[in-house]
């Protein structure tokens, strides 16, 4: 089997150079706004109908609204475009020491967009096609079926600690393979639970205390979208 070259680093710099955005055309009319924080290595866009992040060899649009309106990506990315140019910043670190206004809740958005910006980093590029690749994606998977069990199936409201419990139980669930004749689910989730009371008992009897800010709220019967306060509350 005939080897491949590898490609040198001035060919991958000249070939990255000649794609530019040609995939994706952006039109830069009176709407067109971006910014590019270099620290980070993360280009924003934003226009009438389209948000665009880009970053590490990706390049990632979104449409301005979706079923339910208009999107959260769209919104987000809109908003700390806007950020940047009102306190003339391409770095991130440095929003993130000028964003100080709570009254427009401006730090709560640049803490969302953060958590999600390097949330969004390595899942679109681990496809599992190594070994180690393949125990990534699997807990990757994984995570990603205990958040949705744990946010969907939500009948309180839950502090951190107890978000996280829950979580973990999920996530302990899934790591185990003990055949299919025998359910012990329940069982185990209770040993989970008595572990974490456990936890919490030691933390109260070394003087400490668990916070009781609410992290996940229960949905309203109306909508399933939380207040500004109570995100407030988050941070």
């Amino acid at each position: 089997m005939p080897q491949v070259k590898k490609p040198s680093k001035k060919q991958l710099e000249k070939k990255i150079e000649k794609l530019g955005s040609a995939i994706i055309h952006i039109p830069q009319d009176d709407s067109y706004k971006s910014v590019y924080f270099e620290d980070m290595g993360v280009k924003l866009e934003i226009t009438k109908e389209w948000a665009i992040y880009s970053r590490n060899f990706c390049v990632t649009s979104y449409t301005s609204t979706v079923s339910s309106g208009f999107s959260q990506p769209y919104q987000l990315i809109s908003f700390i475009i806007n950020l940047s140019e009102k306190y003339k910043c391409n770095r991130f670190e440095d929003l993130k020491k000028l964003a100080t206004n709570e009254e427009e809740l401006e730090i709560i958005y640049v803490r969302c967009f953060e958590m999600w910006a390097y949330s969004l980093l390595q899942p679109q590029f681990e496809c599992g096609l190594t070994s180690v690749g393949m125990s990534n994606l699997f807990l990757m998977y994984s995570s990603f079926l205990s958040r949705t069990n744990v946010i969907f199936d939500i009948k309180n409201d839950m502090t951190k600690a107890e978000l996280f419990n829950e979580y973990i139980k999920k996530m302990r669930l899934l790591s185990l393979d003990y055949g299919n004749d025998i359910d012990l689910s329940e069982k185990i989730l209770k040993l989970e639970d008595d572990c974490f009371n456990e936890i919490k008992n030691e933390i109260t009897l070394s003087g400490g205390t668990l916070s009781e800010h609410i992290l996940l709220f229960k949905p309203k019967e109306d909508s399933g979208d939380i207040s500004m306060e109570e995100l407030g509350e988050l941070f």
